[in-house]
């Protein structure tokens, strides 16, 4: 993929301290390494295939897919534009207004431009995120919003929006199926090589975005189906459980029974799992079994990796040291070693 090359970064100056926009280095570094999925288009040193002449302001839009934790974060940083990110699935860290949060699946969260903000605690979480950067042409404190004539929203609802945009002080709110089914379709236009209709997508599906958010920050009130919650709320706890028990971790599970311990159908259970921690059931149980297993291995040096192994729900040691080597980077013998 042909990435941005770090470009000047904009300038923005407030009393005596002057800002530079953030060009997401961390990032590009875990695209090189393949430790995350990601398609983008952007200008201006932002990761992601070049950006034509089309489209003005337009500064980054793109989605990633961390399938495991990983070693990266990005830091508290500053952008030049307004950004809106949508959480797909998983749940990620989200440092603003000097606070951490925790985003989770099916919100959204704006951050103004120059706004501090960061993105994962130390370590990038499985999650799938969209975006977008739109450069308002804001470079000192107080001026006016001037937003790029592609956008074609009427002029009271743009006042309205830029308002409630600086206003601005609620982390994240829940996104409508509308905001989550336009940032999936702008992936699916991102992903593919052929579509000749890209930018034209992009306009659109931004725009879309940008409407629905009107409704949503203003009334701050979302209808939500209590059945589905309360399904959420099931495979939630499983999910926890699976974590913190090793009795659980060693049950030979299917998918049917994870599915029973929930009281809800498999096919549910398994789009709850994906959203809540962007990884099929099978994978979580993995990620628990091993993260089990790192905590044993340092608080039980008298345990052999063998009885380890059984105990995290690994049928045999060989087994545990491929899956463990796969998700750490090193085997059961080498880590405890390095933690001791």
């Amino acid at each position: 993929m042909l990435l941005n090359m770090p470009e000047p970064s904009a300038i923005y100056r407030f009393r005596d301290s002057v800002f530079k926009a953030d060009r997401c280095v961390p990032l590009n570094n875990a695209i090189d390494i393949g430790e995350v999925t990601f398609s983008g288009l952007a200008r201006n040193g932002y990761p992601g295939q070049h950006l034509g002449e089309e489209l003005a302001g337009l500064l980054s839009v793109g989605f990633w897919d961390v399938r495991k934790r990983s070693d990266w974060h990005l830091n508290e940083h500053r952008n030049e534009g307004i950004e809106v990110s949508y959480l797909e699935s998983g749940k990620l860290p989200f440092l603003v207004n000097g606070k951490w949060h925790e985003m989770r699946a099916g919100d959204f969260a704006v951050t103004r431009p120059w706004q501090p903000h960061g993105l994962g605690n130390k370590v990038m979480p499985p999650c799938k995120l969209h975006w977008f950067i739109i450069d308002v042409g804001v470079r000192m404190p107080n001026q006016n919003w001037q937003w790029p004539d592609w956008i074609v929203l009427s002029n009271a609802d743009l006042e309205r929006l830029t308002l409630l945009f600086r206003q601005n002080e609620t982390p994240f709110r829940k996104s409508d199926r509308l905001i989550a089914d336009s940032f999936r379709r702008i992936r699916q236009v991102l992903e593919s090589d052929s579509n000749q209709q890209a930018v034209s997508y992009i306009a659109v599906l931004t725009n879309a975005i940008l409407v629905s958010m009107i409704e949503l920050m203003e009334t701050q009130n979302e209808l939500l189906d209590s059945s589905l919650q309360s399904s959420r709320r099931a495979v939630e706890i499983f999910l926890s459980e699976l974590s913190d028990h090793s009795d659980f971790l060693q049950r030979e599970w299917t998918l049917a029974e994870m599915a029973d311990e929930c009281h809800i159908g498999r096919t549910v259970f398994s789009d709850l799992c994906k959203e809540i921690t962007n990884q099929t059931p099978f994978e979580y149980l993995n990620h628990c079994r091993v993260s089990w297993a790192t905590r044993a291995l340092v608080g039980f040096p008298e345990k052999s990796i063998t009885d380890i192994a059984l105990e995290a729900g690994f049928c045999s040691s060989a087994y545990f040291t491929k899956n463990f080597k796969k998700a750490i980077g090193i085997t059961p013998t080498q880590f405890r070693a390095k933690h001791l």
